[in-house]
């Protein structure tokens, strides 16, 4: 990530990397990938500190849910363009705020013995093969 910049000038510099090689990713690519690259903008105390602002920083946080949202949404869509835009903003959402739920645990990250990790990616791997493979081919 870039210091000296804005927060959401780091999330479109990280998903446009990211986007770069999107469509060369199976939806089980996609998911794990996809995974590993939020939960590595949620474990950067100022990413969650944006999350979880209070109401003094309203406007702020709900803009950064709005660009994460809407860069996730992008890059599934970009992954399967037969998705709608929505389906594609609300699936976004469903994955954003698991990994939100699961990144505030920290024993979800305490690599001692709990299969937790690998349980969530099989559950948003399951997710994602339920929402993009049903779409008709291209």
């Amino acid at each position: 990530m870039r210091t000296g910049v804005s927060a959401r000038e780091n999330i479109d510099a990280v998903f446009d990397r990211f986007d770069a090689r999107v469509n060369a990713l199976s939806i089980r690519g996609l998911a794990d990938d996809l995974m590993a690259l939020i939960f590595e903008l949620f474990t950067r105390p100022a990413f969650m500190k944006l999350l979880d602002a209070g109401e003094d920083w309203s406007v702020k946080r709900e803009e950064f849910r709005a660009a994460l949202q809407q860069r996730v949404a992008k890059t599934l869509f970009i992954h399967t363009p037969k998705l709608s835009k929505k389906s594609a903003a609300d699936i976004a959402l469903v994955v954003m705020l698991n990994a939100k739920a699961v990144a505030t645990q920290k024993a979800f990250f305490d690599h001692s013995g709990s299969n937790a990790p690998n349980e969530f990616r099989d559950m948003t791997r399951l997710y994602l093969q339920s929402k993009l493979r049903s779409l008709p081919a291209s």
